[in-house]
């Protein structure tokens, strides 16, 4: 198989800066002052393919503002699943509600605000009416 020119060069510059990359560090440890309250922010995605949620806790203290990722779940759609996009936004919105209550159980800090961000107008109906989202996420979705 032989590769056009310009894709040897693109592939040769991605190694050339791929070296560099030891001279990044992601932190492993997220250390919150208990001091200062502290915001959940959750993400979510979807597509006919697979969904995904992740959950940042974000601090502000009066010299910065830190985001740390603490949580991250994604799943894959079933090949032979039957579910509508519809369906499998929801589902999102479940995962990502689950997450947040796990992290807002975990952390000994004051939770001042809870956030959820979806590119979804049903995601965010669903949130807007919290009661129902509030009683998804006691309900298995096996």
């Amino acid at each position: 198989m032989s590769h056009s020119p310009q894709t040897i060069t693109a592939w040769l510059s991605f190694l050339k800066e791929l070296s560099g990359i030891s001279n990044y560090s992601v932190p492993q440890l997220a250390v919150i002052d208990v001091t200062n309250a502290v915001n959940l922010l959750c993400f979510l995605d979807d597509s006919s393919h697979a969904m995904g949620a992740c959950v940042y806790i974000q601090q502000a203290t009066a010299e910065s503002v830190t985001c740390l990722l603490v949580l991250a779940k994604a799943r894959i759609v079933p090949l032979k699943s039957s579910s509508t996009l519809l369906r499998l936004e929801l589902k999102a919105t479940i995962l990502g509600a689950r997450l947040l209550r796990v992290i807002n159980l975990a952390i000994d800090s004051d939770v001042q605000g809870m956030y959820m961000w979806s590119d979804s107008q049903n995601n965010t109906t669903l949130v807007y009416h919290h009661k129902t989202l509030c009683r998804l996420c006691h309900t298995s979705t096996k």
